[in-house]
């Protein structure tokens, strides 16, 4: 065996070690809960990106986006003209 492949087996027996000491709980609930919490995270960005695709759709076809740059524009212009 090499010695990263031995190194690499060494750690996968620790963290198996690890992860059964002391476990009142049913084995293997750890990664349950870490996919879980994985699972959440997608969640909530796939809920982000819909929100932000929602937002993105009702400001293009009601011209707002276009109505928010012409006044800044013109704010700056006013700023920058002094009038």
């Amino acid at each position: 065996m090499s010695t990263i492949s031995s190194f690499i087996h060494a750690l996968r027996r620790r963290r198996l070690a690890r992860s059964h000491r002391g476990s009142t709980a049913r084995p293997g609930r750890r990664r349950l809960e870490a996919g879980q919490a994985t699972a959440e995270y997608g969640l909530v960005i796939l809920a982000a990106a819909a929100l932000a695709g929602v937002l993105l759709a009702w400001a293009t076809g009601t011209g707002g986006v276009n109505r928010l740059m012409d006044a800044v524009m013109d704010s700056i212009i006013a700023d920058v003209t002094g009038s």
